[in-house]
């Protein structure tokens, strides 16, 4: 869910990483 926020602010890279740590 907080990918959406990364991809609007273009840190897609950033928010697949968070995506990882939560899971």
């Amino acid at each position: 869910m907080k990918i959406a926020r990364y991809l609007h602010r273009g840190h897609i890279r950033f928010g697949v990483l968070e995506d990882g740590l939560l899971q």
